[in-house]
């Protein structure tokens, strides 16, 4: 690719172009980075703003063994992980965009995570507490009908600031897989804790919740999931994955949702009347894609604290 290293005044120019449209990516030593996107070849006084990273600096207490620690960022279509340097009970993680992230310790049955905050230029201080593991009981029953759904295989992992953590690897335990009943018990992490529960042949979306976990006593749930209805709608609109409550992170500007008037940060309350209460992002979408083209679903939203209800004509699936 094409590259130039910028003068001291922060000038530069790209010579040499074929036209037609560039996306220009700006990067520096410190690890701030930057990009631009659409810019045609011939466009002169374009103008980059490099964000500065910030960083992480942490304790580790209560870990009889060296943990993995990572912090991981869920924007709109990416999700962004960073492991962390770890010299005995401390860790650092350096490079980080600013934005929101959750950062974990993950050591077979000792765990801690948080939500943090990162702004530029600057350096958060945590501390992370082995906090060891409990376990949940729970039902998982299909959404509509409530007829409970055997067969699905459940986890959980730690609950951060609305966004799930990563499972640990592991081989499954006895009663994971959801009975006749659609009854399962798991262990989970002490505090809240993400539940969710996957078809085995993908005829359900993944059931999932938070839920408070005691290590003296289990923590009760009951997930929905969302049964699928091949091919998907083109619905024109995306929630944001892995995290609660729901929240609509991207809107095609050539999709179905555009002109109804539904915005990037919306909280979706409810699909054709019926709430989404307990139900996952990847849930709350299936009811959504399981629209048929010409069909009319009502989403109601909040914005700004008030109700807010918008029709979507869901089109047919694109290429």
């Amino acid at each position: 690719m094409p590259s130039i290293r910028a003068d001291a005044n922060g000038a530069f120019t790209i010579a040499n172009l074929a036209k037609g449209s560039y996306t220009i990516h700006a990067h520096a030593g410190d690890g701030s980075e930057a990009e631009l996107t659409g810019v045609a070849a011939g466009t002169t006084n374009v103008e980059i703003k490099l964000v500065r990273p910030g960083a992480i600096e942490g304790e580790l207490v209560g870990f009889s063994t060296t943990p993995r620690v990572h912090a991981r960022q869920v924007t709109q279509t990416l999700l962004i992980g960073n492991e962390a340097v770890i010299e005995g009970n401390t860790f650092s993680i350096s490079g980080l965009t600013p934005g929101k992230y959750v950062v974990e310790a993950l050591a077979g049955e000792e765990n801690d995570g948080k939500s943090i905050e990162i702004k530029s230029g600057q350096v958060v201080k945590i501390q992370l507490k082995s906090r060891g593991k409990g376990r949940v009981e729970g039902l998982v029953y299909e959404f509509g009908s409530k007829a409970p759904i055997p067969n699905m295989n459940c986890v959980a992992a730690q609950s951060m600031g609305g966004q799930a953590g990563e499972v640990a690897p592991g081989p499954a335990t006895a009663g994971s897989t959801t009975d006749a009943k659609g009854v399962f018990s798991i262990p989970a992490p002490v505090g809240k804790a993400r539940v969710m529960c996957f078809s085995q042949d993908g005829s359900f979306s993944v059931a999932g919740g938070d839920v408070e976990v005691a290590a003296t006593a289990p923590g009760r749930i009951e997930l929905a999931a969302v049964r699928v209805v091949p091919p998907p709608s083109d619905v024109g609109f995306r929630i944001k994955p892995l995290t609660l409550p729901l929240v609509i992170a991207t809107v095609d500007p050539t999709g179905p949702a555009k002109a109804s008037g539904l915005l990037p940060g919306d909280k979706v309350m409810t699909i054709d009347g019926a709430s989404l209460e307990g139900l996952l992002p990847s849930s709350a979408m299936m009811l959504a894609w399981n629209h048929r083209p010409g069909t009319t679903m009502v989403i109601g939203v909040e914005r700004a604290g008030a109700p807010v209800s918008i029709k979507i004509v869901a089109a047919k699936p694109r290429n």
